[in-house]
């Protein structure tokens, strides 16, 4: 009877977050009826950018950077549809500090809004901690209406994410193509993913749980995560980037708070501005 009870009290306590990892994919969504609000903030130092293009100014927007700094806060909200499917749309501001040899960019304006829908394709949960998820999603990255930190198209996408808890880990598997059309236009303003080349994310999440080490009725109300991110992100211009994220993760009743730190361990970048490091933090909330 008390191992019942502890798993119900925590079925109640957590309903939903499940081992997210703050830079991959989920493979978890909210019930009908139920939103997800998660306020972020991220943060993306890059170094020197390529040479200057033949025929343009040293000062040109994103040609011959000596480094790029750039934050954005978001607000993402997530509804439960129906059963299994879900619709999210993610709302970021960018600020972003671009300087040159002999000049400074500074922007801050709107990003582009992020709209998908997420549908679970399976799910077998073998108690109530254990649990095997898989989901595919789609949705597409669109205009701001400014031109100076993101490219004004519409680049849709697609993927997959799965995941599996096990007692006190869980490991999740997210891989993402999107089409971008923004062309050469955007070539020397490309951070990563923006274009003109398609890009191809894949994430690798393992999450353990640090603490409680068993759940119990007293003590099933919260509880804390260390996770170990590698993010990828290849571009098919041959472009390909790798980061290492360890975090940090505290999940409690009706709400969570996350950060990590990504610093590349592969980096085989010669189209853009290389990424130095990556700053993630959130927080979740349950409606």
């Amino acid at each position: 009877m008390r191992t019942l009870s502890a798993c119900i009290a925590f079925a109640l306590a957590v309903p939903c977050f499940a081992q997210e990892a703050l830079n991959t994919e989920s493979a978890t969504q909210p019930a009908p009826n139920t939103i997800y609000i998660k306020p972020q903030f991220r943060f993306w130092r890059f170094g020197v950018g390529a040479n200057p293009a033949p025929n343009t100014s040293p000062n040109a927007p994103g040609v011959g950077t000596q480094g790029v700094s750039r934050a954005e806060p978001s607000v993402t909200v997530q509804m439960g549809l129906v059963k299994d499917l879900s619709f999210s749309l993610k709302v970021p501001m960018v600020i972003e500090d671009r300087t040159f040899p002999a000049d400074r960019d500074l922007s801050f304006a709107l990003g582009r809004v992020d709209a998908q829908f997420k549908l679970r394709v399976f799910r077998s949960d073998t108690s109530s901690l254990d649990t095997i998820r898989a989901v595919i999603y789609a949705g597409a990255l669109m205009p701001s209406g400014d031109d100076n930190v993101a490219p004004q198209t519409v680049d849709p996408y697609a993927g997959f994410s799965a995941m599996i808890i096990r007692g006190r880990f869980g490991l999740t598997q997210s891989i993402r193509y999107t089409i971008t059309t923004s062309g050469g236009s955007w070539e020397y303003k490309n951070l990563g993913g923006d274009g003109p080349a398609d890009a191809l994310k894949y994430d690798t999440a393992l999450m353990y749980r640090l603490s409680p080490s068993e759940f119990t009725a007293e003590n099933s109300g919260q509880a804390w995560y260390g996770s170990l991110e590698v993010n990828g992100l290849y571009e098919t211009n041959g472009d390909n980037e790798i980061l290492l994220s360890p975090g940090l993760l505290f999940e409690a009743q009706r709400f969570a708070a996350e950060f990590s730190v990504g610093l590349p361990v592969v980096q085989d970048v010669h189209h853009r501005s290389p990424l130095e490091f990556q700053f993630s933090a959130g927080l979740r909330f349950v409606f």
